[in-house]
């Protein structure tokens, strides 16, 4: 039985998908969220499908399961890992469309900031909090190229900022 619990956003694919597995691996809890099914069969899993664009839907979800998943006083460590991003058109500024532009300022930049706030206040303060979020080095070049505030991955890099040093207690999200 495992003491450690992970949120890992976007596991349908890639870096979070690889993550994921990894982290259960290492003996960690994982749940997934994306807006595809996963095809990942391990009893340390457990996957919610959800498009973070839906806020309603994301706040929902939040209150009703990931807050009773990140209070459960059976964990030590809880991580949420802010991975799950959407690259846009990479249109220039004037080819902007608002409906788009709404979807990925939303999946990009307020969902993983309102992730990063329910776990600050939902998980108990006896136990380490640690948050990541994963970003492309690629968002800052195309953010000054393009003009869009939202077609990288970087979006919540900013939230990180506010929130100071991210995590609370000892060790990160690997290892121990």
């Amino acid at each position: 039985m495992t003491d450690r619990v992970a949120v890992v956003t976007g596991t349908s694919s890639g870096i979070g998908a690889a993550l994921a597995r990894r982290l259960l691996d290492e003996g960690w809890a994982v749940a997934g969220l994306s807006r595809r099914e996963v095809a990942l069969e391990h009893g340390g899993y457990q996957h919610m499908v959800l498009d973070l664009g839906n806020l309603h839907a994301l706040q929902t979800l939040a209150e009703k399961r990931l807050g009773a998943l990140m209070r459960d006083p059976r964990w030590a460590r809880v991580a949420l890992v802010n991975n799950a991003a959407l690259g846009g058109s990479h249109k220039g500024i004037e080819d902007t469309d608002p409906e788009e532009l709404a979807w990925l300022l939303a999946v990009n930049t307020v969902a993983p900031v309102y992730l990063m706030g329910f776990a600050a206040r939902t998980v108990p303060p006896q136990t380490a909090l640690r948050i990541v979020n994963v970003s492309s080095g690629r968002a800052g070049r195309l953010l000054r190229e393009q003009g869009s505030p939202a077609s990288g991955r970087d979006g919540a890099g900013g939230g990180t900022a506010v929130r100071g040093a991210a995590g609370r207690g000892e060790g990160g999200c690997g290892g121990s």
